[in-house]
């Protein structure tokens, strides 16, 4: 059995007759989903005859949004990075002193013959190389680290992230009010020059447009509406 397709949404039509800036009156028509579609796509003809024209293709989807739907906070502010807490200091035992070197034996001998002897000195090289060679492959004593030490150098580097972290939290901070100013200015800017004297949706069933009102009403069914965006 063959999947019903699902149907697509229908289009409906609305007439908007506006003056911008002191102009003369103006009428479009728009094939939209609803009213705040319409208006939106309005808003993408007006912002050409506007000083913000060079709008960013993301602040300006801000605007039109914002626009459409007054009641609605439509800027999200950034989730921020969680900063972690700075290490706090600790107290360590004072380390231990490291035990002195014994003392070399005397390797002078004693004795009243001071005649050089070939098969004395042959034996004397012989031992002087292998106590060299010997020497060489000592282990070097194991160091251990300092506690102290290693937990400063924790601290420091704790402090080397968090400073990273907020540097990036402000950036963030900065660019949704930049923003957010932005996109304000664009609206105090729209809702001084921008008049819509009719705003009308056609009826198809009963071949008659529908005056609407402007603003749009609250839509408090909306699941967009935040409730601390009202006052906005």
């Amino acid at each position: 059995m063959k999947r019903k397709k699902e149907r697509e949404p229908e289009l409906l039509q609305y007439r908007i007759e506006y003056s911008l800036d002191g102009d003369f009156p103006t009428e479009r028509f728009f094939m939209s989903l609803n009213p705040k579609d319409a208006l939106s796509q309005l808003c993408h003809i007006c912002i050409k005859s506007s000083p913000f024209d060079d709008l960013k293709q993301g602040e300006l989807g801000l605007f039109t949004r914002a626009f459409s739907n007054p009641y609605i906070d439509t800027l999200d502010r950034p989730e921020l990075l969680s900063v972690p807490d700075p290490i706090p200091d600790e107290d360590f035992p004072e380390p231990e002193p490291e035990p002195e070197p014994e003392p070399e034996p005397d390797k002078t001998e004693e004795g009243e013959n001071t005649q050089d002897d070939p098969d004395d000195e042959n034996a004397e090289d012989f031992f002087n190389s292998t106590f060299h060679q010997e020497e060489q492959t000592l282990t070097p004593p194991e160091v251990k680290p300092d506690p102290a030490a290693e937990h400063r150098k924790k601290q420091a580097e704790r402090l080397e992230e968090i400073a990273l972290i907020q540097s990036k939290n402000e950036a963030q901070t900065q660019e949704f009010e930049n923003l957010k100013g932005k996109v304000a200015q664009v609206l105090e800017w729209f809702e001084a020059k921008l008049s819509i004297l009719t705003f009308e949706e056609y009826n198809r069933w009963i071949d008659k447009w529908i005056s609407l009102e402007y603003p749009l009403p609250r839509d408090d069914d909306d699941p967009e509406a935040k409730p601390d965006s009202l006052d906005q």
